[in-house]
């Protein structure tokens, strides 16, 4: 079956490792870490990206505030569905 693929290539089958190491950041207080965290890996205007439901709640808000107490001036993008399809 696989001679019936166009551009073939068998290593793409073959084992293979890839890291992507993030670090997350968790737990009661960490909110109020933002603004220093950005400010430490040199992002000066960070970009909030969240759907209509959730643009309103507390956590934006404060989200929002605590960047703005490092003095950064953020964007929030909100005309995303919460679960998007192809089409858009």
């Amino acid at each position: 079956m696989a001679s019936s693929l166009i551009n073939y290539d068998p290593t793409m089958l073959a084992p293979h490792d890839w890291g992507f190491p993030v670090p997350i950041a968790y737990g009661p207080g960490r909110l109020s870490e933002i603004g220093q965290r950005c400010v430490a890996l040199g992002i000066r205007n960070p970009l909030i990206v969240t759907d209509r439901g959730s643009r309103n709640l507390e956590f934006i808000s404060r989200l929002r505030m605590f960047l703005g107490e490092s003095g950064l001036k953020s964007a929030l993008f909100f005309e995303i569905s919460p679960n998007p399809i192809d089409t858009e």
